[in-house]
Order: structure tokens, then sequence, then C-alpha cells
């Protein structure tokens, strides 16, 4: 079987659309009150802004893409550059997106 192009492109929309619904579902729980403020939209837009700067630090995994949004809700828009640690677990050469996803969790979870 041969997937064309088009094919490929539509099934990523739908990957991707299927994520920000459940991601969007985590989030209205997990932060009533910031997606009440926010709304639907403006939630749906940090998540997507998200997955745009996640991308440099190799954060491209749902699960790194979910820890960097909570974490964007606790400590403010442009924490991966105001918060040291944050910097510090980002750009560590040494850590691999798993390791970097635990780590940013244990901040997420305080």
């Amino acid at each position: 079987m041969i997937i064309r192009n088009e094919q490929m492109a539509s099934l990523q929309r739908d990957h991707l659309r299927h994520f920000e619904s459940r991601a969007l579902a985590v989030l209205a729980r997990q932060y009533p009150q910031e997606f009440s403020r926010r709304g639907d939209e403006g939630m749906l837009q940090l998540l997507r802004d998200t997955m745009k700067w996640t991308k440099a630090f190799g954060l491209n995994t749902e699960a790194g893409v979910m820890v960097c949004a909570e974490l964007s809700i606790r400590y403010g828009k442009n924490f991966q550059t105001r918060e040291n640690w944050a910097g510090y677990i980002l750009n560590h050469p040494e850590l691999d997106t798993q390791a970097k996803v635990r780590r940013l969790k244990g901040y997420a979870l305080r």
C-alpha cells in the first residue's frame, strides 16, 4: 500500500486535532480557573504556541508539550527563558526527551 503525501498530511492533521482535543480536556480538568479565564480559543492558542517552541528543545512528544503547557500556566508565558531551572533542563546536552520531561514534571507538580 502506498500513502500519498496528501493522505499523510491528512492523517497528521487528524492526529494533531485529536491530541489538541485530549490536551484541552486535561487542561480544563487540571486548571479550571485558567481555562475559564482564557476560554477554549485562548487555551488552544497556548497549546499551539507551546508546540512551536518545544520543538527547538527536542520536546516534540505529547508528554513534552503537555508538561510545558502546564508549566506555562503555572509559571507564565516564556517561563523557559525566565526560570533558570527551566533553561538548565531544556538546554542540557546529556538529557534526552524523556529525561527532560521527567525533570520538568517535577516542577509542574510543585
